[in-house]
């Protein structure tokens, strides 16, 4: 049961994208979710969306541009670095 700090899911978002250029964000979500076998409160549905809280958070990594100001790449629906 653990919340994820924004830095902690740039961090292995990073690793995911260097391991799998060209993955999709939904993807990364995916591995992100995998790699830190995230579960407890991560999971649950956050209330005001469609979406749990940790795949919510990286979204955030995208949507404020936390991503690229860290060197990723996002062109044509996918990431690299």
């Amino acid at each position: 049961m653990s919340e994820y700090t924004e830095q902690k899911l740039l961090t292995v978002a990073l690793g995911v994208i260097q391991q799998n250029q060209g993955i999709s964000t939904s993807d990364l979500i995916d591995e992100v979710i995998y790699v830190l076998e995230a579960d407890g409160v991560d999971l649950t549905n956050n209330p005001s969306r469609n979406d749990s809280k940790i795949s919510q958070k990286i979204r955030n990594l995208k949507s404020h541009g936390t991503l690229e100001a860290a060197g990723a790449i996002y062109n044509n629906g996918t990431w690299t670095i």
